[in-house]
């Protein structure tokens, strides 16, 4: 069973703050007398946009039904369900019935891209650029050392890798063979190469600033 950071029916909000801020996760489950209870799901900004707080208006407002899957359930199969549902967040069951992980999107699309592996390719940069304002990038590059290189703020804490940013952008993941273009973030993505559900490599171009744009890193 997974390490698991669980909110209890019995705990006094005061300790559901403390348990969110040292954790600094985005959704949590909701347990009752035991790890299998489950009771719900609380995302934190549901949580802290609630003007007055207490434990009774917490679970009538911002505790929501917690999504169940079977932990045999194929990874491709579970992030198409949970985008169409739109749901970011499922509580995984063993085949007892009781909880035996949980996963986000974010994971998903994490695993669904993975590593692209180093077998072959040690020659080649992760990030290469072009010109002042050009950079081919490949999709196992870290998203931190990408947005320091290209000094341009990008979501972090939500994505480790740019093939994870690119396809969390698009929603969902290309199809083999295709070179879908997007624009965020000040930049204008355009994917090179997608092979077994995966980000080979994409160019990357800065756009032009407009005056209410202010994306760079300071």
């Amino acid at each position: 069973r997974m390490e698991v950071c669980i909110l209890w029916m019995d705990e006094p909000l005061s300790q559901w703050e403390k348990t969110i801020l040292e954790s600094r996760h985005s959704i949590y489950p909701v347990c009752g007398e035991t790890v299998d209870d489950v009771i719900g799901t609380l995302s934190i900004k549901d949580f802290f946009r609630m003007p007055e707080r207490t434990k009774e208006t917490v679970l009538k407002e911002a505790v929501k039904p917690a999504y169940f899957v079977p932990e045999t359930v194929r990874t491709d199969i579970l992030f198409r369900n949970m985008r169409i549902t739109r749901k970011f967040f499922a509580v995984v069951l063993d085949e007892y019935g009781g909880m035996s992980g949980i996963i986000t999107m974010n994971d998903l699309i994490e695993e669904i891209v993975g590593d692209l592996g180093h077998e072959g390719k040690d020659d080649l940069p992760e990030i290469e650029r072009i010109d002042t304002s050009t950079w081919k990038i490949r999709g196992s590059a870290p998203l931190d050392i990408v947005s320091k290189q290209i000094g341009i703020y990008l979501p972090i804490d939500e994505y480790e890798t740019f093939g994870g940013f690119v396809f969390g952008l698009l929603g969902n993941i290309p199809d083999d063979g295709s070179t879908p273009e997007l624009e965020d973030y000040g930049l204008q993505i355009k994917v090179q190469k997608v092979k077994d559900r995966r980000l080979e490599s994409a160019i990357v171009c800065l756009c032009e600033p407009s005056p209410t744009q202010n994306n760079s890193l300071r």
